[in-house]
Formats: structure tokens, sequence, C-alpha cells
């Protein structure tokens, strides 16, 4: 016992209290100086609620609770009193003439000390019972003893309470004290039995309780302990407990009070061996079946649940045969409109019904004949009458009486005869057949149904009987087992209540006499003083109901046979015979159809209607006849009886009578076994979990007798030890007193030293019997003394344990030592087993362990290696490098490793030099290629290896491109320009190498260089002969883009140059510069430095776009390298320097775009590299191969994707379990092993292979018969018990035997191969003991894989994977068995109702990483189908490329070079493309129009012009200019917007006159364009801006309208897109 009372110590002057509590958890206080002792709280530690509490307390009524306590404000001399709860309602409590019970008093204090025992209470009353038995229930404690009577409150829950472990307990309790239980009772029953003599050995338990109180429960219980403990010849047990699902399937139904309520009585007899004490059969008889139950039900209520089963469960063939639709479809199932039960599943049920039958061996014909009764009964129950205009009955629904006579073997004719109508037979006439109304006919209808589904059900107990029936000779000991109904009240009392109560009247007789006798019958053995005990006697009562000849049974008997005998005549000669005359008969006022009797519980009414049809209990004749004729065997033979007494001149009995002979003869039956009481108590009326109701228990227990049991004790000594008992509780109490004296000395010298008056004591001949107030004293006393004990006890105990723990690593350490230098296997192995039982991790243990696991690694890795000594390595290549890896790993260096490591080395090389040719082939690189092939001859690869021949076909074509590229050079030198001469420019001869060279290909970096090279001189030869300069500035700028550097090139730019004037030079310069064309700032500038532009007027603009060039020349040379090395870096730096100036072209978003790839791919490679998963890895390298990405991110993915497969999920495992992915980390570790099972081979894994397991002969030599079976099927299904552990390494303990043994009965029953009770409680009872023991883990699994091997039972399979589930989620198996249970679990995993068959291996791994995790099982059962958790999907797989470089710069102004310019370049509209920014520079506003000229004259402009003063004015292009007037020569003047003012004449043309045009609209939105006009460009225009479009010459653009959007502007679409094109760049077609 664990010292952990808590201590409190207030000392004032030289008193010192000390505050404890009892190991039951009772406070106590204990004066330590004045060595008094006391339950009450003395003064000086009593707080101020303490002092609220002091006072009189009295039990006080409550009509929920029953009692509640109530502290007595004020007491009057009548005994009234007023009272405060303690909620703190106040409540008066007045005696009158109707009310004289004085109310009970209350010792608060004693609330607290809760009993199992109620007789050993501080007082035994109503209230305390009923507080005592409530708090327990909160407690989850059920079971309360009153003495030697068990009180079982049924909590509508699961507590566990019925396990293997549990059994074992109680089996084993030896002269242990355990908690009351019904195992307790069930043990007692069979030891007693064990250990009386002949003739006294016959036991009885005796199971009372009203509907739903739990009494089929404990019934079931008291047989499985019986079943587990005895044991049976030939396996009867398990027959015994298959025929409850057989009986409650036909006898059990769901009611308002209890969803599996039996609607009948039992007495079952259980036969034993004398001496053994087996279980060699079993008798079950029936009472009083509910018939009445079959036709009717009221609301809320089901029928038997056989209706159900069969309606909707049965099987589709077997429906179809029996004609059976769904429950809803028949009247007898549905009267009391409900048809299912919560918690209760009717499939399941059915397959258990299903399950038994087979056991009990029923056979397919008998099992078919019962569902077919059923049915009938069902379609019979369908059949409706209504009364025709005779008033006769006739049948609405033929097709139900037919279906019903069809399944009873009958004429449809003959059964509605029978029941429609009556033969009456009057002496010397013929009989006559008398119509029946419809009223009428429904009664006879419910009566065939009725009786012939009561007669099925008698038929059902004998078969089952003869099953149970002893294949050995007797005699036997018997056990009964009685679960009969409980006393009944209800608002409405018939005959069946009368005769329930009579059974319980006479039972509570046998009660009080047995208990009354035992308690004076061990007084007198005792020789002790005590005073009679008196207990009331209801033999009148019994006498009221029994007695002949007046008897109420009687008296009904003789009315039944009376001509015009009826339940009003009956009820008027009880009167006659009873009222005033016998002390519990009673004459109510009202209703007038009834009687009462006052039973021992209490009065009860009853209402005589319907006594005397339900007391003759026969069929009409026709009925009877009509089953003697049935085609069908079983019905004839189960109404044999009644036929028989029909054709005789007897009487039959009647149901009373026969009940009454029945009750006797089992009353007869008792008498001669030594009962034990079971007292089932219902908590509450809503079947609900956690609620108790005071006043309904309290009624119970009235009903039960409890009270009269408890009275009985109280009267008497309810404490009784025997003297050894008595001193081994308080023997320490008292100093030097001899042990050698007899014990009853000893106890006299005990009770003589103790303080206290301990005279009330008496101690007889073998027992010390007293009462409750020395029982207090002593237990006062004892809790101090234990107090002292416990303490030393605790410190000697655990100074015991840590020496045993020193001494054991003081001999285990050098052992382990002298284990660790010498690295010997069974050496360490020797000395780590002699360190068994130490439990810290001592510095040389934990390394013996280490070193061992070692040693067995280096042995595996010398194993696997001296496999591949003799073999080709080549083959095998990977696993012998795998073992080499893991060799360096732990540092294991041996002979074989090394020569292992030899043998791969030349293999290593040649591998690599693979790689490095197929990179030198897929570069087209000559030096890696020669420098491959020269490793290739050191290495000696194969010069046929298909990568050798590819690096040699490499050389061969670089080698002809090379001659290739020297033929170009050659051709290049000839035919260039002479001088200025443009004839003399010939490309034929180069035109012909460059075809040559395109047909071959040119693959090389050199080679495209010279290709490139050749193909620009091709063009720029062209155009010089041709002198087409647009050709040759386009050849000449697509050279110089493409890095082209020669002296033709030179000479073709100066030619091109000197062909341009300055009005061209500048025009392509502000073209450049809006363009950002550095090309073309190139080529202008050196054309306006060879002409000295950049001195003068135009040295501005010259400064401009060198400015500007050396801008974009740095940004493109940026952009060019940062393309060509694919590297974001330049490409930043490009885009930034872009950015300054404005420019967003094509280049630059194409380099944006690239710069988005790389920094997405470089982003997207360091995700992939931290999840290191294949498919983001694949992904992401294929997109930077796919953009020629090769940063060290990239370089690492291609190193993770070139690992050899185990390499890689290594790999990703380590990654997977740095990111917690823990559904990952269970996905690559079940990977990983897929590897290893394939390359280990999956049979040497299979279970039987495994060395932890016994032999089969070790495992079945504990068998003395059946050996061979036990041999053969070790590792399948079996239906019996393991005889020890499968395991080795168990035998060594037994107490690990022993509790593996129960784990085994747990597996079986969880899996329903042994009928035990809660499954869910069984597993958690594996799950906590596998948690809490590592030894038996493996065993656990094992007995789980051994019981779904060849399961015979899909269901018990399924089971069985349900607890391997619950395994795998709750401990792992230990290392040496993990691989052999994990590929059992590959091959034999299957579906379950929630879980898929893949999910056993994840739950394994899961296990296997995370250790012991203790769950909650009816969490896992009631949970769907596992989801696994996955760690959300990388962010980047399959997701587009987003832009990082958002383009928000404005565009640098074009520089003003209108007022220069002398003239415009009529033939280059190209630079009106794009209109220029409005000047920056403030100007002053145009003058105001002058008044209208005859001039008449309009333009319109070409080009853009801004005023630069007041006398000037400005326009766009496409303005048209009014009022002009042409005589100024280059400068005209014209007015536009209401301004006039002069501009230059190149920049507009002459029109029409025209109305002034808008301006320039900001582009709209694009629109779709309806089929209209089209035109065709005449030359392109290149726009970047939304909303314009961009054309190629000879473009054919379909036109919104051929009118202009706005002056100079057209709308139209092209290639989808739709946007403003110029109109003077267009001809409408």
């Amino acid at each position: 016992m664990d010292h952990n009372n808590h201590l409190l110590e207030l000392k004032h002057s030289s008193v010192a209290t000390i505050s404890a509590c009892t190991p039951e958890g009772v406070d106590y206080y204990h004066n330590s100086i004045t060595g008094e002792t006391s339950w009450e709280k003395p003064a000086e530690l009593r707080t101020a609620d303490d002092y609220e509490d002091a006072g009189d307390w009295v039990w006080y009524p409550d009509e929920d609770a029953a009692y509640v306590p109530a502290k007595v404000l004020q007491a009057y001399s009548d005994g009234s009193m007023s009272l405060q709860l303690e909620n703190g309602t106040k409540v008066e409590y007045r005696k009158s003439k109707k009310n004289k019970k004085d109310l009970v008093p209350l010792k608060k204090s004693s609330l607290q000390r809760l009993m199992d025992d109620l007789v050993q209470m501080d007082s035994i009353d109503e209230g305390m019972i009923i507080h005592n038995l409530r708090e327990r229930f909160y407690k989850d404690k059920i079971y309360t003893n009153v003495g030697t009577i068990l009180i079982s409150v049924n909590p509508f829950k699961g507590l566990g309470l019925y396990t293997p472990t549990v059994i074992d307990r109680y089996y084993h309790k030896g002269i242990s004290t355990l908690p009351p239980h019904v195992f307790q009772i069930a043990d007692e029953a069979y030891r007693k039995m064990m250990e009386g003599i002949r003739g006294q050995t016959d036991q009885s338990v005796l199971i009372s309780g009203e509907s739903g109180a739990g009494k089929t429960e404990a019934t079931k219980q008291v047989l499985s302990y019986l079943a587990e403990t005895a044991g049976s010849v030939s396996g009867v047990e398990q027959m015994i407990l298959m025929a409850n699902p057989i009986l409650e399937a036909f006898g059990n139904a769901k009611t308002l009070r209890n969803n599996n309520s039996s609607r009948f009585g039992k007495w079952i007899e259980v036969f034993f061996t004398p001496m053994e004490g087996k279980i060699a059969g079993g008798k079950i008889n029936n009472y009083l079946l509910e018939k009445s139950r079959v036709c009717f039900q009221i609301e809320g209520e089901r029928n038997y649940h056989i209706f159900y089963h069969l309606t909707k469960a049965a099987s589709e063939p077997l429906r179809a045969k029996l004609m059976l639709q769904g429950p809803d479809a028949y009247r007898y199932a549905m009267m009391g409109g409900c048809h299912s039960v919560e918690y209760m599943d009717d499939a399941e049920e059915f397959a258990e019904v299903e399950k038994a039958f087979e056991e009990l061996e029923f056979g397919t014909e008998a099992k078919e004949t019962l569902y077919t009764m059923v049915a009938a009964i069902a379609h019979l129950g369908n059949v409706d009458f209504v009364n025709n205009e005779q008033d006769q009955a006739t049948i609405t629904d033929p097709a139900e009486l037919e279906m019903a006579a069809q399944l009873f073997c009958v004429e449809p004719s003959a059964l509605q005869q029978a029941v429609t109508s009556r033969t009456m037979r009057i002496p010397g006439q013929e009989p006559t057949l008398i119509p029946l109304d419809s009223v009428q006919a429904t009664d006879n209808r419910d009566a065939l149904s009725k009786m012939i589904y009561s007669k099925m059900f008698d038929w059902v107990v004998e078969r089952i009987n003869s099953s149970l029936k002893p294949t050995i000779r007797g005699p036997f000991n018997i056990i009964g087992v009685l679960d009969i109904f409980g006393f009944e009240i209800f608002e409405n009392n018939s005959f069946e209540q009368m005769c329930i109560n009579y059974a319980n009247e006479k039972l509570q007789q046998h009660f009080n006499q047995h208990t009354f006798k035992l308690e004076e019958a061990l007084y007198q053995s005792e020789g002790i003083v005590y005073d009679h005990v008196e207990f009331i006697d209801n033999q009148p009562c019994l006498d009221l109901v029994e007695n002949k000849p007046n008897g109420i049974i009687a008296m009904l008997d003789e009315e039944v046979v009376m001509p015009k005998g009826s339940d009003e005549s009956f009820l008027r000669k009880l009167h006659q015979r009873h009222d005033r005359k016998s002390p519990r008969y009673i004459k109510p006022l009202r209703p007038p159809t009834a009687f009462v009797i006052d039973h021992y519980a209490g009065q009860v009414v009853y209402d005589v209607r319907g006594f005397l049809e339900k007391n003759r209990d026969t069929l009409q004749e026709d009925l009877l006849t009509l089953i003697s004729g049935s085609g069908s065997g079983f019905l004839r033979t189960i109404f044999e009886s009644d036929a028989a007494a029909a054709s005789s001149k007897g009487r039959k009995t009647t149901l009373g009578s026969q009940f009454k002979d029945q009750l006797s003869a089992l009353m007869n039956t008792l008498a001669k076994t030594t009962p034990h009481y079971v007292r089932c108590i219902k908590s509450n009326s809503l079947k609900t979990a956690g609620i108790f109701e005071g006043t309904n228990c309290l009624l119970q227990l009235r009903y039960s007798g409890v009270f009269e049991a408890v009275e009985i004790r109280k009267k008497g000594f309810p404490f009784r030890y025997t003297h050894e008992e008595f001193m081994k509780r308080y023997g320490f109490l008292g100093e030097n007193i001899p042990r050698s004296a007899p014990f009853p000395d000893q106890c006299r010298q005990l009770l003589g030293q103790l303080r206290g008056d301990f005279s009330q004591i008496q101690i007889g001949s073998t027992r010390v019997l007293y009462r409750q107030g020395p029982h207090r004293e002593l237990e006062l006393l004892r809790a101090v003394e234990l107090e002292k004990v416990v303490i030393v006890c605790q410190s000697v105990m655990r100074g015991h344990y840590c020496r045993v723990q020193y001494r054991r690593m003081k001999a285990a350490h050098p052992k382990l030592e002298r284990a660790i230098s010498t690295r010997s296997l069974p050496v360490l192995e020797e000395a780590l087993a002699s360190a068994e039982g130490i439990h810290f991790p001592m510095f040389s243990l934990v390394q013996a362990r280490t070193l061992r696991e070692t040693i067995l690694e280096e042995n595996r890795i010398r194993d696997e290696l001296q496999k591949y000594v003799s073999v080709d390595p080549e083959p095998v290549y990977d696993k012998i490098q795998a073992l080499l890896d893991r060799a360096e790993a732990i540092g294991f260096a041996d002979p074989v490793v090394q020569k292992m490591r030899e043998r791969v080395k030349l293999i290593h090389e040649r591998k690599e030099t693979v790689k490095m040719l197929d990179a030198a082939v897929a570069a087209m690189d000559l030096s890696q290629l020669q420098a491959g092939i020269r490793r290739a001859q050191a290495c000696t690869l194969n010069k046929a290896h298909p990568s050798c021949q590819a690096a040699l076909a490499a050389i061969e074509r670089i080698k002809q491109e090379q001659a290739l590229v020297a033929k170009l050079k050659a051709a290049l030198a000839v035919g260039a320009m002479v001088g200025r001469d443009t004839g003399s420019a010939d490309p034929s001869g180069l035109t012909a190498v460059l075809a040559e060279a395109a047909a071959f290909g040119m693959q090389t970096a050199p080679g495209k260089a010279a290709a490139f090279e050749a193909e620009t001189m091709v063009a720029i030869r062209n155009a010089l002969r041709g002198e087409d300069w647009s050709a040759l500035d386009k050849a000449i700028k697509a050279g110089l883009k493409g890095g082209v550097a020669s002296p033709e090139m030179d000479a073709a730019k100066a030619e091109l140059a000197h062909q341009a004037a300055v009005d061209t030079v500048l025009a392509n310069l502000v073209e450049g510069i809006r363009d950002f064309d550095d090309a073309c700032l190139q080529m202008e500038l050196q054309n306006a430095y060879g002409l000295n532009m950049q001195t003068g007027e135009w040295s501005d603009v010259v400064a401009q776009a060198q400015a500007l060039y050396d801008q974009v020349y740095a940004a493109r040379t940026a952009m060019q390298q940062g393309t060509a090395a694919v590297d974001d870096a330049y490409l930043k730096q490009g885009i930034d320097i872009a950015d300054s100036y404005g420019c967003n072209n094509a280049e630059v978003q194409a380099a944006r775009a690239l710069y988005d790839q790389i920094v997405h791919y470089k982003a997207y490679a360091r995700d992939a590299i931290q999840r290191c998963q294949r498919h983001l890895l694949e992904e992401a390298t294929a997109g930077a191969n796919a953009i020629g990405l090769n940063s060290p991110e990239v370089q690492q993915m291609r190193q993770l994707l070139s690992l050899d497969k185990v390499a890689f999920l290594k790999k990703e495992f380590e990654a997977a379990q740095a990111l917690r992915d823990e559904s990952r980390m269970t996905r690559v570790a079940i990977a990983i092993k897929d590897e290893f099972f394939q390359a280990n081979g999956a049979s040497k894994f299979a279970l039987p292979q495994c060395p932890l397991f016994k032999s089969r002969e070790e495992f079945s030599k504990a068998k003395m018969f059946g050996k061979k079976k036990r041999r053969d099927g070790m590792f399948e299904w079996a239906k019996e018990g393991i005889p020890g552990s499968m395991m080795r390494k168990i035998e060594q303990d037994p107490l690990m035997v022993k509790l593996c043994k129960k784990m085994a009965k747990n597996i079986q029953g969880f899996m329903g191969d042994k009928k035990l009770s809660e499954p869910l409680f069984l597993a958690q009872e594996i799950v906590n003991e596998a948690c809490a023991n590592e030894a038996i883990r493996d065993e656990m699994y094992a007995n789980v894989a051994k019981q779904v091997t060849q399961n015979p039972n899909p269901d018990s399979a399924t089971r069985g994977w349900q607890l391997m589930q619950i395994c795998l989620q709750s401990f792992p198996p230990s290392s040496d068995f993990e691989n052999y249970l994990e590929q059992f679990i590959r091959t034999n995993a299957r579906r379950t109702p929630s879980a898929e068959p893949e999910h056993f291996l994840k739950w394994f791994h899961e296990v296997i990483r995370t250790g012991v995790k203790k769950i909650k099982v009816a969490d896992v059962a009631s949970r769907k189908r596992a989801q696994s958790a996955v760690m959300p999907e990388s962010g980047y797989y399959r997701a587009p490329v987003t832009a990082s470089l958002a383009y928000t710069a404005a565009r640098i102004p074009v520089p003003d070079i209108t007022q220069k310019r002398y003239r415009a370049p009529a033939a280059d509209p190209v630079g009106t493309a794009y209109s220029a920014p409005a000047a920056t520079a403030a100007v002053a506003a145009p003058a105001a129009a002058p008044p209208a000229t005859s001039a008449g004259q309009s333009a319109r402009a070409a080009y853009q012009f801004d005023a630069r003063d007041n006398t000037e004015i400005s326009f766009a292009p496409g303005d048209i200019i009014t009022n002009v007037d042409t005589s100024g020569g280059d400068w005209w003047t014209g007015t536009i917007n209401g301004m006039h003012g002069m501009f230059p004449a190149a920049y507009t043309e002459l029109v029409e006159a025209a109305p002034a045009a808008p301006p320039t609209p900001a582009p709209p939105a694009a629109a779709p364009v309806p089929q209209g006009p089209r035109a065709e460009a005449l030359y392109p225009v290149d726009e970047s801006d939304p909303g314009y479009l961009s054309l190629a010459a000879g473009d054919v653009i379909d036109l919104e309208s051929t009118d202009e959007v706005a002056p100079g502007w057209l709308r139209g679409t092209l290639n989808g897109v739709t946007g403003l094109l110029p109109s003077n760049y267009v001809r409408i077609l």
C-alpha cells in the first residue's frame, strides 16, 4: 500500500491531532498524545463548513431520490420538524394521523463511509442503503453485498467486469478479499459443490429482478464463469453458452423497460462430474412464456426478436422461400410501431443464432422448420376480417391466408373455416358449424398464433436439452441458475402478473427461511448468546393463492369447467370466500372487476378480465383438428399431447395448475440445494447510463426482499471472522501475544489489551462475532497503526529493492565488461542474460546491448556478402554496394568485406565511365568524349558498350563537322564586296557550302556559329548585289545580334552608312531610341559619327542615342549572358537596366520569363530537395532541363535522382522525418521494406520460420491428448485455448505464461470463438497488458495471427483482423519478430468494416516508429475506415511560373527633332507607328486662329509635331489641319482645334477639306469583331502596348468598319487579337 494518506497536524499547546484516511479512503482522526481516535472531526480541526454541518441530521423522504440528508433546524414535541436540505432549501415535516412515521436519524460523517457490504454500515436503514448504492453506482461499483446476498445495479454500459482476467482473479483469489461480483457468487457455488459431502453438494443461484434489471446478463456471467473455470467433457460448456442466442431470439423482446427482455423464466441446471468438477451437460426448464406478445405489443415495444431477424437479416433465398418482406409488412411485427432496437444489429444477432444452431447440431431441416413456423405466424397475423350482411366474418385478403396455409401445410379453405367458424356439439345431434363474427375470428386467429408459437418454444427448449444431455453416466453434482421474473406491479395486472408474483412469494419464503436458518444455525454452532430472530412469514399469502379448495388457482380451475363460468362469476366467488376472511385478500371499491392481494412487497390490484381464457390455455376443437390434419410433421408433433387430451375424456390441466406444479417442483429442487442470491436492480427507467433513480431503486429493493435480509443480519451479528482471520486483521494492535497459543486465546488476550469497551464482542468456537459499534472502534485503531506500519514497510521495501538492484548490477558489471572485451556473441548473450532484472540504464549494460546489435549486424553483413563471393558481382552490384556501405557506416573491417570491395571497384569505375560518356555525348564536347574513351579503355569497358559506341560516333560526327566549318570559312573568304563595288559581292560559292552544312545539321557551338555567320554573309551579299538597303539593314542587324564580326560585315555596314542621308540617320536614331534597338542605335551612331554628327546641331540627339545605346547594350549583354548561362543574376541586372529606361520589348519579356522560370525552378528545386519526392524532383529537373538551368540545386536534384531505389527511399525517409510528415514516413518505410522482402525472399520470413517460436513438438507436448492436431495446427485457427505460450522467451516466466493464456482467451472471446461478454473490454485488457508488458507483445501478435489463419468463420476472421488493427495502433512487436509479423500482414491482411488491407501495413510501420500508445479500444472500434492524414502537396507541383519582376517603369522621352529636320523620309513610314510623348518643356500656347481665309485647303498630319512657341501649332498623326496656306514653302500655316500657326509641310499631306478630328483616344478594351471588310498591311508595325495590333507586311486584318474610330486609326482583329491599327499603313481590300 502506497503511503499517500493526507497528514495534517495542528498543535495547540500540548495537543497534536492527525487527520488521515483508511485504505478504503475514509477519513479518521487520531490524537498522537492522548491516543484517542475518532471518526468525527475534533473541534480543533473543524472549519466554518464543519460547524455549519454540526447538529442533528435526518433522512428526509424525496420523490426522486427516495431519501436526502436534512439538517434539523427545529424539532417539535409531536415529532414534526423544520429542516434544511443540503442545497439550502428549507422544508417542513409534519406528522399526522395519516403520517405517523418518525424520520430516521442520520450521522452526517457516516455519509463518507461507503461499504461494499451493507450490513457493515454504521447504521442500516433505507436512506443509508440507497445512499451507499447510489454513491457506489456513480463510481462504477455496481455490485454490493448484503451479507451473502449480492445486489447488482444495472449500469446500462460496459465496464469491463467480465474478462478472462477478472475471472482468473476471482478463481485464484485464495484467502484474499475481493470486491463483490457475480463471479464471487458463481465461485462460491462451485467451491461449495466441490467441497460438500455427498447429498449436500448441489447448489443454486437465484437471480431475480424486474425487466431491465440485468437478470439475463447475470445469468450469462454465472454460466460463463462456470464454463471457464470448470472446463467440460467434450466441450459441452460452450454448448450451454451457445444455447443463449437461440433462447434470446425466440424468447426475448424489446420492451419499454428493457431492449432485450426475457419474456419467460428459466431454471438452468449444469451437471458436473463429482470428482473432477467438469461440466458434463445441462438442462433448461422454461416457465410461463408471454404468449400474448406474439399478437400484441404496446407502443414502443417489439415482438420476439426472431420475427425481425428473419424479415430483416435472412438471406434472399430464404426470404423468398418463406415469402417474407420487411418487418413493416406484418401486423404482428409492427403493432408497437417499432422494428429497430438501439445498439442491437438484427443481422449480427441472426448470425449468432445461425452459429448457435450449428453448434448445437439442430440440422438444416429443423432450423428451417422453425423459420417456417415463424413466417407462417407472421403471414397469419396479416389475415383481416370484416363482417358481411349476416355479421359473419369474411377474409379481406385471401393471399396472406394462402401463404400462411402453404407454410402450415394445410388447405387454405380448411384454415379459413377453422378461424371463421366453430363446431358446436350437442349430445345426440350432428355437430353444427357456427359462423363467427370478425371479432371472434380475430381472437381465433390470435389464439392459433399464440399456441403454435408457445408449443414451438417448448420444442426448442427440449431440443436444446437433447444437445446438452450428458454423454457419460452419472450421478452428477448440480449447480442450478434461476433466471425468473421479479415482482411486478403494473397499472393493469392480469393473470400473468398473479402467477409471477405467486412465484416471487414462494421464492421469498424460501429466502427468508434459508436466511433465518443459516443465521440461527451459525449462532448455535458457535455456542454464543443471541436473541431469537423473528422474520415475517408470508405463508398466509401463499395459502390464499395455492390452497385447495378455496385457493385462487383452485377456484379458477373450478370456474373453467363450469358450464356458464365467467370472469365475473369467478370474482363473485372470490369475494364471497375471502373478503374479510383471508388476511391477505382485499375487496377494492373500484374497479368492480378487480381484487387485491397483499403481497410481501405491497398490495397489487388484479383485473379478472381474461383470467378464465388464459387459464384454460387450449385451442378450440376446430383449430386443433386443423393442426392434426396438417402435412407438417413438426406441427403434429408439438400438438400431439393436446390432440391426445382432446380425444380422451379427461380434463386438460389448466395453465395455472401447470405453473403451480412446475413451481412446486422447482421449490422442491431448491430445497435440496444450497442457495446463493443475486438481486438485480434497474438503475433508471430511461435505460440510460449514469442515472440512478433512488425511489425506483428503493421500490425494487423492497420487492426483492433485501430489507428483510438486512433486518435479519442487523438483529444478529453482521461481523464474523474466524479466529485466525480476526488475528490477521487486528493482531498487530496487541503486544506480546504468544503466537503459539490457540487462536481463541490470542483473540481474548488481544481484546483485553485494547483501549475501549469491547465487551459485546463474542468469541465462538470457530469465529469472533460482533455488531457495528465494536467494529467501528476496531477499524479506527487498525487505521492508526497501519499509518505507522506502512511507512516502515515502504522504507524497508524500497531499501530492499535498491539493494537487490545494486547486487545484481555489481555481479553483472564484470561479466559485461569481459564480454565487451571479448566481442564474442555467445559471451555477450550470457552476460546480458545475467543482467536480466536490472532496471537501471547501467553504462556497461547499454554498451553490451549496443555491441550485441553491432555484432549481429556484422554477422549479417558477412553472411550476406559471403553469398556473393562465388557469383558474378555485376548483376548484384547494387546489393553488394549497399552491404559495403553499411559495413563502412558501422566501421566493419573484415576480409570478406575487403575482398568484395576490390571485386566491385572495377565495376564502379565502369559505371562512372558510362555516366561520363553519356554526358559528353549529350554536350557534344570533343575533349570530354576523348577523355571518356581513354577512361573506358583504362577500365576495360567493352568497346561494344552502347555508351562507347555513342561516344565514338559523336567524335566522328564532330570531325566531319569541323571539316564543314573549314569549308565555310574558306567560302567566306571568297566573294566579298571589293571596295564599294556592290556588284562584286558573290554569294554563290558560300550558298552551296551553306546548303551542305544545313543538310548535315551542325550540332557543335563552333559549327552553329560558322553556319550562322555564313547565313548572315549570304544575306548581306545578296542585299549588296541587289542594292536592297532595307534587306541589308536587316541582315546586318541580324548578324550583329548573333555576334557576327568580320571585315566583310564592317564593309557592309560602312556601305550602308554611306547610303543613308542625315535625315535617315536621324529618323532611325529616333526609331532606335523609341524601340530601344541597340543594333539600330549602334549602326546609326556609327553612321552619325561617320557623318560627323556628334558635333553641331545633331550632337544632342547623337549623345542621347549614345547614352541609350550604352544602356541597351549593357542590358542586352547582361540578358544574353543570363540567357546563355541561364543565370538569374545576369538576367536581373539586364532587366533592371531595361527598366531604368522603360523598355519592355519582346526580348526583355523573354528575359523576364526566363528569369521567372529560373527563380521558380530554383525555389522548386530547393522545395523538392527538402521534400525529396521523386515526382517533384523529376518535374523540377525536367523544368530546369527545359531552360538549361544547371544551378547547384539542380545538380543536387540530379544526384538524388541518380541514386538507386533503396538509397533514394532512405533519403526520402530522412526528408519526411525532418518535415515530420508522418504519413510519408510510413509510406516510404513500407516501400523500403518492399525492396527488402523482394531482395530477401518472402518465404524466409513466414511465421513458422521465426526462431522465436517453440518447435511444433514443444508447443504440443503440454497437451496430453490430440498432440498431432495441436502440432500440425500450431499456426492455424484453433477452437480450444493454447496449452502454453508460443514463444520460447515467455516459457521461462510462469507468470507471463499464465498472463498469455488469459490474453489468448480474450482474443478468442473478442473474435467470438469463445462465448465471453463485453468484447471491447477484452480487447482493452489485451492493449493494457501488452503496453505494460513488453515480453508478451510478440505472443499477442502471434496468437491473433494464428486465430485469423485458416479460420472457418468469416465473421470471426474479420473480428480477428479488427483486433490486429487495435494491436497495431497500440504497441509494436519486438525487432526480432518485426519482419515475420510484417510479412504475415502483407500476405494475409483483409478488409474489415473500419479498414482496408493496406491500412494494416500503415499502422504496422507507424507503431514501429512511434512505439507504445495505450489507446481506448472503444474509440478505435467506433471509428470509420481510417483516412490517412497527408502533408499538403508542394505548392510548386504542376503550378504555373509566376511573374516576379513586374514592368512598371515609364518610357524615356523620344527626342524632338521635327524643328531641326529639313525633310521627313517619304519611304520610311515605320517611324510613325508610335506617337512620341508630348514635349516635356513648357511652351506658350499657339496664337488664336485668325479669321477664315479663302485658301480653303486641308492637310492630314502624317507625323506628330509639337509646337515650340506660340507661333506654331501641335498635331498628332491623322489630325486634320484646315485653312492651310502653302505659300510659305517648307513651312505652311493652318488652323487646328481653334489655334492658328505654322507647321512643317513635310509632316503633312494635302487632302480635301474636312472637319477637324478629335485627338487619338486611349485604346479601348478588346472586343469580338463581326464579319466585315478586310485590309492588307503595307508596312510592319511592332507594338507591345496592349490595345494596339502588331503587323507584318502582307497580313490580312478583319476590320470592324472602314470608318476610323479616331482620326488616322482603324479597329480590327488579327489572329484572334483585337486592337487599333494605323489607317495609313494598310489598304482596304
